[in-house]
């Protein structure tokens, strides 16, 4: 969207329902923005932020810190292609 970025956090949107986040073992991650996890409806931040409801509501945050690796944060990208492309198919 143009907006200014935080080098140490990466927010990824789907537009279908996925369980991404069960697959990502040993990485610190959430769905949705920080302020809105755990809420059923999308986050506020991310609708305000210009995203449409339909991909904020499915969203994956990492953040890059003591908890995660680089190491881990590689293996969650591969973890997270192959999740994403299950949920597209089979939805």
């Amino acid at each position: 969207y143009g907006a200014p970025r935080i080098a140490t956090t990466v927010s990824l949107s789907f537009p279908f329902e996925t369980p991404v986040i069960n697959v990502l073992e040993g990485v610190a991650a959430s769905m949705g923005a920080a302020c809105g996890c755990n809420k059923p409806e999308p986050s506020k931040v991310l609708t305000a932020m210009g995203s449409l409801p339909k991909f904020a509501k499915n969203c994956l945050r990492i953040s890059a810190g003591r908890l995660n690796t680089l190491g881990g944060i590689i293996k969650a990208r591969e973890l997270i292609i192959v999740a994403a492309k299950k949920a597209q198919q089979s939805g």
